[in-house]
């Protein structure tokens, strides 16, 4: 084997590690909260690209597929688009592209947060309608019970004892739920 050759094995041998101690880093610093978990999975990502920065003749697909997953991430969760990538990626001073990073973050996480409330009321409309549809079930809340077929009850009769507060919600045609807590404990029908 030629030193050439032998050099861009570790290149890549080096590019490998470094990639994936960087996308760890990644993962760790998403238990963050809110901008400070974006704004270091920024860092932390633009890190990688730069470790990962070889020529097509250097990588093998491994670390191809590496750098392809940091775009996706970038492009996909972040919403950055490739030219903002390669913006920033083009900025070899780390303070001056800290302080892009930190200038464009904001945006990024305040559009992250939309998302994410949006997603949740998605799904919080799709379990409402689910129990619209259901019968009252071990286990469900009072709003969940009150979601279902069986809707408000007609009467509401309320036990207060030294173990806490138990409910018996009347229905007609002899329906029951009896709630502890406020949480379903029997249903009788």
């Amino acid at each position: 084997m030629s030193i050439g050759l032998l050099g861009c094995s570790n290149q890549l041998k080096e590019a490998k590690k470094n990639a994936d101690a960087g996308m760890y880093m990644y993962e760790d610093s998403q238990s963050l909260e809110g901008d400070d978990a974006v704004k270091a999975g920024l860092k932390w990502l633009f890190g990688i690209l730069d470790e990962t920065n070889l020529s097509e003749k250097q990588m093998d697909s491994e670390l191809l597929d590496k750098r392809n997953n940091v775009f996706h991430l970038l492009t996909d969760k972040y919403m950055m688009t490739e030219e903002q990538i390669g913006d920033i990626s083009g900025i070899k001073d780390d303070n001056k592209r800290n302080e892009k990073i930190d200038s464009i973050y904001i945006p990024i996480a305040i559009k992250l947060a939309e998302q994410q409330k949006v997603a949740e009321v998605k799904k919080l409309e799709a379990r409402t309608q689910k129990l619209s549809d259901s019968e009252p079930q071990i286990g469900m809340t009072q709003q969940e019970v009150e979601s279902s077929k069986w809707g408000k009850p007609k009467k509401i009769n309320t036990t207060i004892t030294k173990y806490g507060k138990s409910e018996q919600w009347v229905y007609d045609n002899y329906r029951y739920v009896y709630f502890d807590d406020g949480i379903v404990s029997s249903i009788q029908f």
